[in-house]
């Protein structure tokens, strides 16, 4: 089954703040993951020896 539900980013800072009033705080590292974790992104290696120049 799946660990992580996707929302879309609009979304999801409403959810956050839906289940945090809620009480359900431990919800959102459920459903929602690290928050972290979605906003990196990974830089092709071609582009990140050009961002360097």
């Amino acid at each position: 089954m799946y660990d992580k539900f996707s929302y879309k980013r609009e979304n999801q800072d409403w959810i956050r703040q839906r289940l945090t009033q809620a009480k359900r705080p431990d919800l959102v590292e459920k459903l929602l993951g690290d928050q972290q974790k979605t906003s990196e992104k990974k830089v092709p290696n071609w582009l990140e020896g050009r961002r360097k120049r």
